[in-house]
Formats: C-alpha cells, structure tokens, sequence
C-alpha cells in the first residue's frame, strides 16, 4: 500500500524559493490526484512512504538497485508478479523538496530517466498506463511547440478564433475540480492552475524529458543525485 506525498512547509523561505516550493507542490499534488482517481489500483507506490508485504518482496527479489527510480521500478516487479498495489487515501507522508532551480532540475532529469524502466518492459496490465503517461508528455511536448507559434501568428493575421480558447477554459476547470483532491489548498493553487501558468511548468518539466531521454540515447552514466 502506498501513501500520499506530499511536500513539507518550509519557514522563512525567500521569495525566489516560495515560488519555486509552491510550484513544486502544485505539480506533486497534481499527480497525486491522478492516483485518487483510481486508489484500488495505483500506479507507483512512493518510496517516502509504502508498506510491502514481505511476501511480495521476496516474491520479486527486492529493490532494484539499478534504477533511477526504484520506487516506479519495484511498482512495476510488483504489478508484473500479480501483486495489487493500492493507494491509502488518508495516509499521508510528507518529502522534502529542492528549493532552488539547479537542484530541482538534477532530481527531475533522474526521475525522466525512470522511464527506462518502462521501456525494457512489453506492454502489460502492469506497464499501459506508464508507457501511455510517457507518450502523452511527447504529445504535449509538441502540441506546446505547435500551438502557440500558430496562436501568434494567427492573431497577426487577424484570424483568431475565439473558440480555440474553449479547450483551454476545459482544463482550467479540469483542474480547479482536482483541487478538492488536494492534501492542502493555497490560494496560489488557483493561479498555478491557469493554463499559461501550467504551460510554463510544464515547459520547464519538459525540458527534463528531454535532457534525461538524450542521455539515454547516449548511455550516460545512470546516477542517482
């Protein structure tokens, strides 16, 4: 079983690193509320906080040491051996987090390394919903690139329509609806929701993608820092 994670408070932070802690936040619980969607049958049991049958441990010869991200790799042993793993909706852990972009950018590109752990895997009861989430931050990848040269140009010319803007008001409110799922609401929630704002985290979340995929293409040495 796993719990929810969340991010601790930090006090006296300066204002750079508030921006960044609430950021930050938002994108975690985001994520989380993709689990509550499903608690019965979640995806990645964190590794700040799950307890694991001792059984099933055994079951699929303990962690992984070679993965980036042994938590998502020992999800997926425990999945492919048949085992559920399930969300604790009221279990809460809370994780530190970076605060400063450098560091944030470090953990990201490991985690965006994971997906070699997805990659070495056929398509499985176990693996779809992995192998789906990484083809749809491709998708979003490009729909960013495409989208908002062709917004530019076609207010230029004077051809904008109105209601391209109507999928972007349905993610807005995609978004606000998740945060009843969050441990904590902050009024900045509301903010970071907003498209643009969400584009520009994502942009930056994005970025990690791509570095963590080119070292994979290279075979760069996997660290965990």
């Amino acid at each position: 079983m796993s719990a929810r994670e969340g991010i601790k408070d930090y006090p006296d932070m300066t204002l750079g690193r508030r921006l960044i802690y609430r950021a930050v936040r938002y994108q975690r619980y985001l994520w989380d509320t993709l689990r509550m969607e499903n608690p019965g049958d979640c995806m990645v049991v964190v590794g700040p906080g799950a307890m694991i049958r001792t059984a099933a441990l055994n079951d699929v010869g303990g962690w992984d040491n070679s993965s980036l991200t042994e938590d998502n790799a020992l999800s997926l042993d425990l999945r492919e051996h048949g085992w559920r793993t399930v969300l604790g909706t009221e279990c809460f852990v809370w994780s530190d987090s970076p605060l400063n972009l450098g560091e944030l950018w470090s953990q990201r590109v490991r985690w965006s390394r994971g997906v070699e752990d997805y990659a070495k895997r056929p398509w499985s009861a176990a693996t779809w919903k992995g192998k789906l989430l990484h083809k749809y931050q491709w998708l979003v990848l490009v729909w960013v690139a495409l989208a908002i040269p062709y917004d530019v140009l076609a207010i230029q010319a004077g051809v904008f329509r109105w209601w391209f803007l109507l999928p972007l008001v349905a993610v807005y409110f995609d978004r606000v609806n998740r945060l009843r799922f969050f441990p904590s609401f902050k009024p900045l929630d509301l903010l970071f929701a907003f498209t643009l704002a969400e584009v520009a985290m994502l942009t930056y979340w994005q970025a990690t993608v791509l570095t963590g995929t080119w070292q994979r293409i290279r075979k760069a040495e996997r660290r965990w820092v």
